[in-house]
């Protein structure tokens, strides 16, 4: 519900391992730094596990779950606020759940997605000149690969992530989940190399 805040269906967990008993008087201190960061709407009470090793505590952050402000907040967290919490615990606490756990996936296969490209497009590339014996042909076939794929890329973010005809196609604009450009660059390349294949082959022959 509205009232509830953008960022109500997406707490971040707060994770702090305590190396004895003792530091359990440290969890409000460390439920307080959490919540001052901005971005952080409210924070509930240290939750503790019947053996007294580990802490658990929820952060509501201010902006939903797939927001630029919600991946900004959990970096800072990680970066500026639970580190200094190292020495006090042990080990420093960690962000966790769902929404940091979806963060951390889109941060994989993005840095990981240009690297699937191109050994793709290279290993291609090099069978379609094993099988041609030509150098314009991959090329060729590599380039039209990418600008298919670059366009129903761009086609897909600027429909259903920027809102472009959205009200026409009938379609409510969002984020665009970080598995669909790998499923898309799969689905293209494969109907734009099976027709390249057999173009050429009928040219061929």
């Amino acid at each position: 519900p509205a009232g509830f805040g953008p960022g109500f269906n997406g707490p971040l967990l707060v994770v702090a391992q305590l190396s004895d008993s003792g530091k359990q008087a440290q969890l409000p201190a460390l439920r307080a730094a959490v919540s001052g960061p901005r971005g952080v709407v409210a924070v509930t009470a240290p939750r503790v596990a019947p053996t007294g090793r580990v802490a658990v505590m929820e952060a509501y952050p201010a902006s939903a779950p797939q927001a630029q402000a919600t991946t900004d907040l959990v970096n800072r967290l990680r970066d500026s606020v639970l580190p200094r919490f190292s020495g006090t615990f042990g080990s420093r606490p960690l962000v966790g759940g769902f929404t940091a756990g979806s963060i951390d996936f889109s941060h994989v296969l993005a840095s990981k997605l240009p690297l699937f490209i191109g050994i793709v497009v290279v290993v291609s590339a090099l069978l379609l000149f094993l099988i041609f014996r030509s150098l314009v042909i991959p090329i060729q076939a590599a380039l039209m690969n990418l600008l298919s794929n670059g366009g129903a890329l761009g086609a897909t973010v600027a429909v259903f992530q920027n809102g472009w005809l959205a009200g026409a196609l009938g379609v409510t604009p969002g984020p665009v989940e970080p598995w669909i450009p790998v499923l898309m660059f799969a689905v293209v390349f494969g109907l734009s190399m099976d027709y390249e294949v057999f173009l050429i082959s009928r040219v061929h022959e």
